[in-house]
């Protein structure tokens, strides 16, 4: 079962388990991953750690006390791959990490570490994005791009947090779809709207041309 709040990932994760015969089930937040392991026995949970309402740690800790399933394994999905968030994570009683953005080579070596698998990665052990899913997530790109130019346009204030959202969906895309070129242009977006704290004004303009070519290239 895959935890995360981010679309993109339950997608990936879907595709690339899904061919070499794992059922995935997917859970939007914390609250929707606890409901899940209360109905199914599963193998193995990636638990995302930052998600709306009920976060990752706070679901590891209520899946962990209740009973027969304080030895099913939880790996800790988390951009933020520093040593301290790994002590947090251990801490709240998670098994493993997995860094952020998730690669097909990395997710199922995962998998095989901690289900006893024997699955192979193609191409020497580097695994790579199925091109109909790469298609599909570079198709959102440019949805949610447009996206992006609808609320700057706004120039309204209530807009930022979503605008960093869907700006923040863009650079796990990116990266994922094997575009680092498309990721640096996000985030560099993302960083200029943060410290803004607005869209209004024209500080973010020359970044998002240069992420509206980035898109156009993919």
């Amino acid at each position: 079962m895959v935890a995360d709040d981010v679309d993109l990932n339950r997608d990936l994760v879907t595709a690339v388990l899904t061919p070499l015969g794992h059922r995935v089930d997917e859970a939007a937040d914390g609250a929707e991953a606890i409901e899940a392991v209360k109905a199914a026995n599963y193998d193995l949970v990636l638990m995302d750690i930052q998600m709306p309402g009920m976060d990752g740690l706070a679901a590891r800790r209520a899946i962990r006390a209740m009973t027969g399933l304080s030895d099913l394994p939880i790996v800790a999905m988390t951009a933020q791959a520093l040593q301290s968030q790994w002590e947090a994570c251990r801490e709240a009683g998670m098994n493993d990490y997995l860094a952020k953005p998730i690669t097909p080579t990395a997710l199922i070596a995962m998998l095989n570490k901690w289900t006893g698998g024997s699955h192979q990665t193609k191409d020497h052990g580097q695994a790579e994005v199925p091109a109909e899913l790469r298609d599909e997530f570079l198709a959102r790109c440019a949805r949610d791009l447009r996206r992006v130019k609808e609320l700057l346009a706004s120039r309204s204030p209530d807009a930022l947090e979503e605008l960093s959202m869907v700006v923040h969906n863009i650079a796990e895309t990116g990266t994922v779809a094997g575009r680092p070129d498309l990721s640096a242009s996000a985030e560099e977006l993302k960083e200029i709207l943060l410290d803004m704290g607005s869209p209004d004004g024209s500080a973010y303009a020359e970044a998002l041309d240069k992420l509206e070519r980035a898109v156009k290239a993919a």
